[in-house]
């Protein structure tokens, strides 16, 4: 009987250089298979934003260093009343600050906390009464108001950002709410292609981490080759 013996490894034994060979040969079908489940994040995060807005990115399309997408305005005024609408292109300086207070006001959200105040009576004495007070969310520094994933950050960040520094004379005078949008998408859409861009160029080794988790029962040889013959405990079995 000829015996044949064979020196397998699993992806995480393999040499540093062969592992970044096998995560560079796989980066696309890694790319594709990984951003299958961040996809959805976006687009929830996206289709919460247009609902909050009324602004629509259309045609939109997003990739390996690719995105693209145009902003649909509505159609009615998005402050005011009927009878003295303020549509979106007449929506900048002080009138622009409060829209996006408004924003801000309506989609934050507050956390309810016992606090300790002290009492003083005639007599000298102190006294504690428990008191409820809110406490708002912060919306400095990833603010995540309505899916809570990292996802909804993009997209408000621009509004924040207005609202903190408009009146520091950081944004041109005629700066509006059609510019803001567009800098919201813009800043959103750069974000989910980089994401891409990071599966596809293997950046800080997402695509070997990728390989290493859903590659458990996979086994290679020591050149980066991948196994494909029998099951490994027949191969125990006959090499016995």
């Amino acid at each position: 009987m000829k015996e044949i013996k064979i020196q397998l490894y699993k992806f995480d034994e393999l040499s540093p250089d062969v592992r970044k060979k096998i995560a560079e040969e796989n980066s696309f079908e890694i790319m594709g298979f990984a951003m299958d489940g961040h996809n959805s994040e976006y687009e929830g995060s996206l289709a919460c934003f247009e609902n909050e807005t009324g602004f629509k990115a259309a045609n939109w399309e997003v990739g390996y260093y690719t995105h693209r997408f145009l902003v649909r305005v509505p159609a009615e005024h998005i402050m005011g009343t009927w009878r003295y609408p303020i549509y979106a292109q007449d929506c900048e300086g002080k009138l622009l600050w409060r829209w996006c207070r408004d924003f801000i006001d309506r989609n934050r959200r507050g956390k309810m906390v016992l606090c300790r105040k002290k009492r003083v009576f005639y007599c000298s004495k102190h006294s504690k009464e428990m008191r409820s007070k809110v406490h708002m969310e912060p919306i400095e520094g990833g603010w995540c108001p309505w899916t809570g994933c990292c996802t909804d950050c993009a997209l408000v960040e621009p509004i924040v950002d207005f609202y903190l520094n408009y009146h520091r004379g950081k944004f041109p005078e005629h700066y509006d709410l059609e510019d803001l949008i567009n800098d919201c998408l813009e800043k959103f859409f750069d974000e989910w292609e980089s994401e891409y861009n990071a599966y596809g160029n293997n950046e800080g080794g997402c695509v070997e981490e990728e390989i290493s988790m859903n590659s458990a029962g996979d086994l290679y040889f020591a050149d980066g080759r991948k196994y494909v013959g029998p099951d490994i405990d027949v191969l125990e079995e006959l090499t016995a």
